[in-house]
């Protein structure tokens, strides 16, 4: 762990973000940060390599703690290069983090396809959060994770993230809640499937959004 870059990110979150006319540090806050930090050391996967969709300041956190490889897939060139002039005074991290510049559903498929066997301990989906989008982001991310690696979904309060992590909440489909802190939910991959499968382990919760959605419109 980088004690220094720790406590410098914790004082003052840099803002990697732009939107509303204004810079922004994104969804993180330093409670979510150290429930992270606590999730990883807990499950022993500090050392381990991650891959999120998005980036901002869980990516610097993420090599920060000491992770071997932070992998993020960001559509915002600007974005990236912002944490690279950060991480600038910091060559050894700098060194750890690859930015993979582009929309998560064309830049993340070509990776988890090309990698032989999972090489995930971590993941973290928090970049678009259109329902495809997530759900793209999900499917590659898993086929990256290995048995016993961690995934959190931020921003449980869209529907789109609440959706994928009902999803795995149910039976046989592998994963197992490990903790969750307001919007960050943490589950554990107790599956060796790097796919799911079809529509028969997810007939409960079919069964039921096709409740919620009514009839076919006409």
């Amino acid at each position: 762990m980088n004690a220094r870059l720790r406590t410098e990110l914790l004082a003052a979150p840099p803002a990697f973000h732009f939107w509303k006319a204004a810079a922004q540090t994104g969804g993180f806050d330093a409670p979510l940060l150290e429930f992270i930090e606590r999730t990883l050391a807990d499950a022993g996967v500090a050392q381990g390599v991650a891959y999120e969709t998005g980036a901002g300041l869980s990516s610097v956190w993420l090599v920060c703690l000491g992770l071997r490889e932070v992998h993020s897939f960001c559509r915002d060139a600007n974005v990236c290069g912002r944490i690279a002039d950060y991480l600038g005074p910091y060559p050894d991290e700098r060194a750890r983090w690859h930015c993979h510049v582009g929309p998560s559903e064309l830049t993340l498929p070509p990776v988890a396809i090309a990698a032989a066997t999972e090489i995930a301990d971590f993941c973290l989906i928090d970049g678009g959060h259109g329902l495809s989008t997530v759900f793209n982001d999900f499917v590659f991310l898993n086929y990256l994770l290995k048995p016993g690696g961690l995934l959190a979904i931020d921003d449980l309060q869209l529907g789109s993230c609440r959706l994928l992590a009902e999803l795995l909440s149910q039976p046989g489909l592998g994963y197992g809640i490990v903790g969750r802190r307001e919007k960050l939910a943490v589950l554990r991959k107790e599956t060796d499937r790097r796919l799911l499968g079809d529509f028969g382990w997810q007939q409960p919760l079919l069964a039921r959004l096709s409740g919620w959605l009514g009839e076919l419109p006409s």
